[in-house]
């Protein structure tokens, strides 16, 4: 009797040494997509996902149970790599208790596997590929591949050139394609390259395809597959690759949103940082500012209410002295405008001009008598586009004069929103940072004296 369990049950139940950690509910839909559908799809999975196990070992094994694909073409990033994932299933067809009992193995070989089925007497074939290979006039019994699996096939060492790139792309729609007018393709990856075919692919799918990109988040900044990787993990992570200066990795490999080095505005080369214990700001009487972004809803989906506050050297630099952010309602974000206050002695703090600020500056007014602390607020004006408003931060940037401090906690986010702007999620801290263009000038008396701007060479 043929199998009828979901995939995802099936591999739990004969591969369980596979399956150490329970799957998440993208597994769940990617297991449907494969077994219960007639579809193209493409889909990108963040790193380490198990995407593989489910492309190489979890869906042929339940094929050779139901027996609904007679002929299947596998494609890697190379031929080695082809055959070095397909090692394990030749494994398991010959030495599995269960998928023995289905199927009589014909061949064997590193790179095609063919074999009949016990129960019906049908041929089966299995052959893999590494991209770039020759696959025109590909047939089984005069029959085309009923399914083309492809499963990361570009190449980390090559993604970085653009030449491999749209030969790839080139090859992909010569060859690939062409292979299996009547049968299905299944393309699955991490994307590498902002470039890349995979990418390519997703955001403009040929016709009759489905396309489908996840990351280690969800549109709810939710973990995707919690049991693997908490948000506190996530987090962990994702300030180690900031640490080293690979945060536009860490977007293409565990959110599959990539961004080309070549093709961001703001430029990690460009950040430079200071020690705070080296910046003299108060004694150099530097001008100090802070400026405030508004969110209006707190729902756990919003924007951030941001309040960031600089210190502006004589030589023009800007200095961020701290960021304060998050979903706030109307009392927290008051409190948090008083903490920056107090703390930095701001001359100007300046407001978004919506109408929820026309009510904020009325509680702020009253708080300022009742607590005795009493500062200028500016309202502050969208004069333009808030893309245009943000952009205008890069010629600072590329000159060097915005510095940021060592190991600040808000370093991930704000790097964040500058590494993946305009395409970010979030871009709330540098629109309140943008918003310094408006009302942060150097110090109009300041002694003559060369004032040293302290630097971090190692970062």
């Amino acid at each position: 009797m043929k199998a009828k369990k979901s995939l995802v049950d099936l591999a739990r139940l004969i591969f369980p040494r596979y399956c150490s950690l329970p799957p998440s509910k993208v597994h769940y839909y990617l297991a449907k997509l494969l077994t219960e559908t007639d579809k193209n799809i493409i889909i990108a999975l963040p790193r380490e996902f198990a995407k593989s196990t489910y492309a190489w070992l979890f869906f042929p094994a339940w094929n050779v149970l139901t027996g609904k694909y007679r002929f299947l073409v596998y494609i890697a990033a190379s031929k080695d790599r082809a055959e070095e994932q397909f090692r394990t299933l030749r494994a398991e067809i010959q030495s599995h208790p269960l998928l023995t009992q289905v199927a009589e193995v014909i061949t064997d070989k590193v790179d095609v596997l063919e074999y009949k089925d016990k129960l019906t007497g049908e041929l089966h074939l299995i052959k893999v590929f590494g991209a770039g290979q020759n696959l025109r006039g590909l047939r089984y019994q005069e029959k085309r591949p009923d399914i083309v699996i492809l499963d990361d096939i570009e190449k980390l060492e090559e993604i970085s050139s653009e030449k491999q790139r749209q030969k790839l792309k080139e090859w992909f729609f010569a060859d690939v394609l062409p292979l299996s007018l009547a049968g299905r393709f299944f393309i699955i990856g991490t994307i590498l390259h902002e470039d890349s075919l995979l990418n390519s692919l997703l955001n403009n799918p040929p016709e009759g395809f489905v396309a489908l990109r996840y990351g280690v988040l969800d549109e709810q900044d939710y973990p995707t597959w919690p049991e693997k990787y908490s948000l506190k993990e996530i987090q962990a992570k994702k300030e180690e690759y900031r640490k080293r200066g690979l945060l536009h990795l860490w977007y293409a490999e565990y959110m599959n949103q990539p961004i080309a080095p070549e093709t961001q505005i703001f430029k990690r080369e460009c950040f430079r940082y200071y020690n705070p214990k080296d910046l003299k700001w108060r004694e150099n009487n530097y001008s100090v500012f802070t400026t405030v972004d508004l969110a209006i809803s707190e729902a756990y989906t919003a924007d951030y209410t941001a309040i960031v506050t600089i210190a502006v050297s004589p030589q023009n630099h800007w200095f961020v002295l701290d960021i304060d952010y998050g979903r706030y309602d109307p009392s927290e974000t008051i409190e948090a405008i008083f903490r920056a206050v107090v703390k930095y002695q701001p001359l100007k703090v300046g407001i978004e001009k919506v109408a929820y600020q026309q009510a904020l500056a009325h509680f702020l007014e009253k708080e300022m008598v009742k607590r005795n602390q009493f500062f200028e607020i500016v309202p502050l004006k969208a004069q333009k586009a808030k893309e245009l408003r943000i952009q205008a931060l890069q010629p600072r940037f590329r000159a060097g004069t915005i510095w940021f401090p060592v190991n600040a906690a808000f370093l991930t986010e704000l790097e964040s929103e500058l590494l993946m702007f305009p395409r970010g999620k979030h871009d709330d801290l540098i629109d309140a940072f943008a918003y310094m263009e408006q009302i942060a000038t150097p110090p109009v008396y300041y002694r003559t004296d060369d004032i040293e701007i302290p630097s971090v060479s190692a970062f």
